[in-house]
């Protein structure tokens, strides 16, 4: 584990044109805001959206993010995480895009951690485009500045950029809420709970202090689960083995930390899901430090080959493969 660890840093630290990581980042390519002096380009969103279904998309981007946007039956939007700084611009064009409106109500935006691949996007358009998006509430539970200074100096300006875009968001805090465990919210039919927080009196692991602090979400779905695990390491999945043990079986999960350095596979067999989300992008998936297939320091091969001929997970969600749209009931066969 400590080669492992050792060789990521270098990978990070080495590798000719890849941006430098971050504490417990894996990271492969830039992650710089968009230019303001050059127009974008605008984002073309092909997957046909269906009135009346429940609907689940994963955004993507070149680089690894993790970006969830779910469009209940009756039109409900509600966002998990969103991206990089670039990102917010696929966000704004997906919900006009599954809504019809020129400005479209996000009824709820959950974050998970205060990474940059995770609150970037929000942060960029509450700075940029602040008025595209109606958002009514915005939940989160990040730790305390003490705790990034503490054990992951080199985040705290993301951390804190994000804690001034919630302000700007909402100066007063009415519409932000710390969520806690056991609490549940209601989308149309769709349940959301919370079903881990930071627990910052535990001891984190070596570059892993932010990730093991990620909020565990879980939706139900048309009666189907989906649990959504953040970027959480090894602590994350001890404290949800011994909190919910059996019940922590759901139909879907989002692979922790893009598939790589996340949760142990134990805690995937006590899940014993369908169906496998990777927020993983081709470099990640490929396992590919800028040598080819395999030669880098990540996990995602192995843990791929686990999911898929240890516990015979057939349906793999890859964000490589572009956004990508679940309908649900899913078939789960």
């Amino acid at each position: 584990m400590f080669r492992k660890i050792l060789l990521i840093a270098l990978a990070c630290m080495m590798i000719t044109g890849f941006a430098a990581c971050g504490d417990g980042e894996t990271s492969a390519e830039p992650t710089d805001s968009p230019d303001a002096t050059s127009t974008p380009a605008p984002v073309e969103i092909t997957i046909e959206s269906q009135a009346g279904v429940n609907e689940l998309y994963q955004l993507t981007d070149k680089n690894q993010i993790m970006s969830y946007m779910l469009k209940t039956k009756n039109g409900s939007l509600v966002m998990l995480d969103g991206g990089e700084a670039r990102d917010y611009r696929e966000i704004i064009a997906l919900a006009q895009h599954v809504t019809g409106d020129e400005k479209p109500v996000i009824d709820a935006w959950f974050f998970s951690h205060s990474h940059s691949d995770h609150v970037n996007a929000f942060v960029e358009l509450m700075n940029e485009a602040p008025d595209a998006l109606e958002i009514k509430k915005v939940y989160h539970h990040v730790t305390s500045e003490e705790f990034v200074l503490l054990n992951e100096s080199g985040n705290k300006a993301t951390y804190r950029r994000f804690i001034k875009a919630l302000k700007k968001y909402d100066e007063s805090g009415a519409n932000i809420v710390e969520v806690q465990e056991g609490e549940t919210y209601t989308y149309d039919d769709v349940k959301v709970e919370v079903l881990l927080v930071p627990d910052e009196t535990i001891k984190p692991l070596a570059g892993a202090a932010i990730n093991d602090c990620s909020v565990v979400y879980r939706m139900t779905i048309d009666g189907q689960r989906v649990l959504f695990l953040g970027d959480g390491y090894h602590q994350v999945g001890d404290r949800l083995v011994q909190k919910y043990g059996d019940d922590l079986q759901a139909d879907v999960v989002q692979m922790a930390h893009h598939g790589s350095q996340g949760v142990q596979n134990s805690v995937y067999a006590k899940i014993a899901p369908k169906v496998c989300l990777w927020p993983t992008p081709q470099w990640l998936w490929d396992n590919d430090q800028g040598g080819g297939y395999d030669t880098g320091p990540w996990e995602t091969i192995e843990v791929h080959r686990y999911m898929r001929d240890k516990l015979g997970v057939k349906q793999h969600i890859i964000a490589k493969d572009g956004m990508q749209k679940l309908t649900f009931p899913l078939n789960l066969a």
